[in-house]
């Protein structure tokens, strides 16, 4: 009888999902490198792995699907490939994207070849000099939103962007769609759903205009470079980004955001330090996006609301999961309370409660 497998280490998973020999023969071709690279695990993602890729005196970023995919298919990068292309003369920070390579048979699957980020991703505690200095900290905040209006100024149509959505009725059709991808595994009663969605449809912006949106714009999916002032080094993660309304980047951060003695539950992890001392309120938010934007502002409100359904209805697919016992993952389980106190929160700013 075979007795349970032997769980591989981090080198050997490093080494399956990144054969080092194949990969040297690549970069050859693409960096013209002339030493067998040394491959280094990053994270562990939930939709893609990263590594650093090292020979030299240089160092890249690769990213590639997870090994396990759990029945969905591998997340594609053809679009944040087109993405970050589009971006490489303007000044919204990004890393530039070295090779996007299909061929599966290369390293198992597709992945991206990016520059090295020279920075650090702002989780709790932040580096020096951020820790204790609440300047410093308010200049990361304002980096943070300096990068989301610079996205809004882009000019996507220039960039070759024209086709990467539907622009036209991208507001009318949200309610309805997330709704209905809420419908295809909701298990439970949900607070305010249909009345949120309702008021979703009746309250759209006559003023939006189109814009490339990010599409998961948090400090979860940004750089911060070292040392002062502080600014983004790069926005990472661009597999959500469509040509939308921008504004609803900006009600996905500040729906998410955390002011200070505000409960925790509901909001992303990632927002937990924005009751440092010199983090911005929401309303210094906006005003700094107000600077560096002509867009306008005053149906703010509804770009929350809508970000608060969109993540709600998204996550729930989680805790579906793990409610079926298909996930054990953690983070998935706290999004029993997480979705109605965002649900709450969203009706709450649109008056219904």
């Amino acid at each position: 009888m075979t007795g349970p497998s032997r769980a591989l280490t981090d080198d050997e998973l490093t080494a399956a999902l990144v054969p080092v020999e194949r990969l040297q023969a690549y970069l050859a071709d693409v960096v013209a490198i002339d030493e067998p690279p040394t491959v280094k695990r990053i994270t562990i993602g939930h939709s893609n792995e990263m590594f650093r890729v090292s020979s030299g005196s240089s160092s890249w970023m690769l990213r590639r699907p997870p090994r396990v995919t759990s029945g969905r298919p591998p997340v594609g990068f053809e679009r944040e490939y087109r993405v970050i292309s589009a971006l490489r003369d303007s000044d919204v920070p990004h890393a530039r994207v070295v090779a996007y390579c299909t061929d599966e048979a290369v390293i198992g699957a597709p992945f991206l070849l990016q520059e090295w980020v020279h920075g650090f991703a702002p989780r709790l505690p932040l580096p020096e000099p951020f820790t204790d200095d609440a300047a410093a900290q308010r200049e990361l905040t304002g980096a943070l939103v300096d990068g989301l209006a610079a996205l809004g100024r882009f000019d996507w149509r220039a960039a070759g962007l024209g086709d990467l959505g539907r622009p036209d009725g991208f507001l009318e059709r949200q309610a309805d769609r997330w709704l209905a991808q809420l419908d295809r595994y909701r298990t439970r009663e949900l607070p305010h759903v249909g009345e949120i969605a309702e008021w979703l449809r009746t309250h759209v912006p006559t003023g939006s205009r189109p814009g490339l949106m990010h599409g998961d714009y948090t400090w979860s999916n940004v750089m911060c470079a070292h040392g002062r002032p502080g600014r983004l080094a790069a926005i990472v993660d661009w597999e959500l980004a469509t040509i939308g309304d921008p504004l609803l980047d900006l009600g996905w951060l500040i729906g998410l955001w955390q002011e200070p003695g505000e409960p925790a539950e509901g909001r992303d992890p990632s927002t937990l330090f924005c009751s440092l001392p010199g983090q911005f309120t929401r309303r210094e938010l906006i005003e700094r996006y107000a600077k560096g934007t002509d867009r306008p502002l005053e149906d703010v409100d509804y770009y929350q609301v809508l970000a608060l359904f969109k993540v709600s209805c998204l996550v729930e697919g989680s805790w579906a999961r793990y409610a079926r016992g298909q996930s054990d993952d953690p983070g998935h389980a706290s999004f029993e309370h997480r979705v109605p106190t965002l649900l709450n929160r969203a009706a709450r700013i649109a008056g219904l409660v």
